[in-house]
């Protein structure tokens, strides 16, 4: 089948789960749910053994983006890199991705406790945890942007907590 918009969206679902694949015999398929729900996959060979790469959920992903990851992945593969173990490793970075609760608690451990006075470290304790962790706490630290930090800095000076803010 020659993958088109028109012709994705025309996929309905059926009682089993079933994949349509690209003719151009590259790897490209879509697998389309009994719940209608459609994702991309690559089926490949990676040192003799078949392979199968899920590349994203259609139309989140579009027709254009699937052929620009299918390409990326068929060229790992041609380099000898198992593009499915890289796309696992990666998920794994981002799920053990440090929270900013846990940089906190770094924080706390390695530096303010061993080189401040016992009454500056219990400060700083208090004010992370009054301010900084209930907002940002669970979310990974990477993903903060300066808007974030400006908007709880801004939350603290209207509840007149300026000093503190500045801190």
């Amino acid at each position: 089948m020659k993958f088109t918009d028109a012709s994705i969206k025309a996929l309905k679902p059926k009682k089993a789960r079933y994949e349509v694949w690209e003719t151009n015999g590259r790897g490209l398929g879509l697998r389309v749910s009994p719940k209608g729900r459609k994702s991309w996959v690559f089926l490949y060979r990676f040192e003799g053994v078949p392979r199968r790469m899920t590349l994203g959920i259609f139309p989140d992903i579009s027709l254009a983006e699937a052929h620009t990851k299918h390409s990326c992945a068929r060229e790992n593969v041609s380099k000898g890199v198992d593009p499915g173990a890289v796309h696992t490793q990666n998920k794994k970075k981002e799920r053990d991705a440090e929270t900013v609760a846990e940089l906190v608690e770094e924080y706390l451990e390695k530096w303010a406790k061993p080189h401040k006075k016992h009454s500056s470290y219990l400060e700083d304790k208090r004010m992370l945890y009054k301010d900084v962790v209930p907002k940002l706490g669970r979310r990974k630290a990477k993903d903060i942007k300066r808007r974030d930090i400006v908007l709880m800095l801004d939350r603290m000076t209207e509840r007149g907590c300026t000093i503190t803010a500045n801190r």
